[in-house]
């Protein structure tokens, strides 16, 4: 978890530890609650929306692949 809420820290995502973890098939790991990106004037502001989910992709792909490697390194 802490690798995740680092990398999120770089990409300017700054996620954040969920007050409550689950134990189930899928659990929250991070969670980032001002996601939604707005002008001056409240409007969405789009550019920074997809860069954030953009960023949030990059993240979700590379914390998987790290995931993947450690299982299959440990079978």
């Amino acid at each position: 978890m802490e690798k995740v809420l680092i990398e999120s820290k770089e990409r300017g995502l700054l996620l954040q530890k969920p007050s409550k973890l689950g134990t189930g098939k899928t659990i929250p790991i991070a969670q980032r609650t001002d996601y939604i990106q707005t002008t001056e004037n409240g409007l969405i502001d789009l550019k920074k929306q997809l860069k954030n989910l953009k960023n949030g992709n990059h993240l979700q792909t590379k914390m998987t692949k790290n995931y993947l490697s450690i299982k299959l390194s440990c079978l």
